[in-house]
């Protein structure tokens, strides 16, 4: 048939209840400033802290931050439901591990002047990246001194040897036993 009088009207007011469904979005991160992005990471839509109207339905949300991993979360939007979202940004540690290892028991562990404990060490040792001045000590032994580069994600291997200052009284003498 044909079209009624009315059809423009009642679009209208369809248009109307359909923007009555959308819900208000609210996205925030610690910390502020990072870029907003929906089901798409290429297109950034703002920073937060971050408002918009999104009709109801499932999104996922991406934050990105410099100096912060990149984040992502599956989230439902509900028809006239108000949304806020708070996230923490995990930060990038720039840091890697040493192990020590050492043929005396008992030696202190110096790393860039601070003691960290007594040989035997089992557990790595979370640095951060860069130069590093690794020193063991033992009484009666000769101290071991070494500069070692920990890079990011890596695992730093330091075998020290202690060696007595003065070899030990024997009766042991240039004739024999």
């Amino acid at each position: 048939g044909e079209t009624a009088p009315d059809e423009g009207d009642v679009r209208n007011a369809m248009d109307k209840c359909r923007l009555g469904l959308k819900s208000e979005v609210t996205i925030e991160s610690a910390p502020e400033g990072a870029a907003v992005s929906l089901d798409d990471p290429t297109k950034v839509l703002g920073q937060t802290p971050y408002s918009t109207k999104l009709e109801p339905g499932d999104y996922v949300v991406y934050l990105a931050a410099e100096g912060y991993r990149p984040f992502e979360r599956r989230i439902s939007v509900k028809a006239g439901e108000p949304l806020k979202l708070v996230f923490k940004l995990e930060e990038i540690v720039n840091a890697g591990t040493i192990r020590i290892q050492s043929n005396i028991r008992g030696a202190s562990i110096f790393i860039d002047g601070q003691n960290v404990g007594l040989t035997p060490y089992d557990q790595p040792i979370t640095l951060a990246a860069g130069p590093h001045q690794v020193i063991l000590q033992k009484d009666d032994y000769q101290s071991v001194n070494q500069s070692v580069t920990v890079e990011q994600g890596a695992e730093v291997a330091v075998e020290a040897s202690l060696f007595l200052t003065e070899s030990p009284a024997t009766w042991k003498k240039h004739l024999g036993w």
